[in-house]
């Protein structure tokens, strides 16, 4: 998390500002999500517990838009509405190599890996993405005065 050490070490924000991604992948309700966060994560950086609000927006995000569900595709307004922000978060259980035969265990391993990448790799996209809105408000406030 190379981008967040810099961050938590006050670097200027525009010298880190081309290593970010592309803000339009986030389109339609996830879009809308994150705006919506923006607040949770000022307030985390202006009273010094941003890492803890990142979590937090994280962890909402995940209960929306679940590892399973294709980046491309919207959530049901539906699944959305059902969403509980105060509930549990459902723990993901590990195969058990005891139980399993060994192809059937070493493929179900690589599923877990595969999954656990793509959290990692998410998490990241999201974070960028926090430390990218303030700074493209800061230029579109200049732009208008």
């Amino acid at each position: 998390m190379l981008v967040f050490d810099l961050f938590l070490t006050g670097m200027a924000l525009t010298s880190i500002s081309s290593r970010m991604v592309n803000p339009g992948v986030f389109r339609g309700s996830r879009k809308d999500f994150l705006l919506g966060e923006k607040a949770a994560y000022v307030a985390g950086v202006q009273e010094g517990y941003v890492h803890d609000a990142l979590v937090d927006i994280q962890r909402k995000y995940l209960k929306r838009y679940p590892i399973s569900l294709p980046h491309g595709e919207e959530p049901s307004s539906e699944s959305l509405a059902s969403i509980d922000d105060n509930a549990p978060d459902p723990k993901q259980e590990e195969p058990d190599k005891e139980k399993m035969e060994p192809e059937a265990y070493a493929e179900a391993m690589k599923a877990v890996e595969d999954r656990r990448s793509l959290i990692v790799y998410r998490k990241a996209v999201r974070f960028h993405l926090f430390v990218w809105l303030p700074f493209t408000n800061q230029q579109s406030t200049s732009a208008a005065n």
